[in-house]
């Protein structure tokens, strides 16, 4: 563990995630978050055509 984490102190980064998980937490549970399937998708596509395709590596 970091020295960061052993003294309890949380960095600002560290709080802009827990906001991240905490906006995806709240829209999981409402069911308002949506997965857009095209855009996933194309960001796939796009990784495979730059030869950065985790899946084959």
């Amino acid at each position: 563990m970091s020295k960061k984490s052993e003294n309890g102190k949380k960095g600002k980064g560290s709080e802009i995630r827990r906001e991240v998980v905490d906006h995806f937490r709240v829209g999981l549970k409402t069911g308002a978050y949506k997965v857009r399937a095209r855009e996933i998708a194309e960001k796939m596509v796009q990784k495979i055509r730059d030869g950065r395709n985790p899946w084959l590596n």
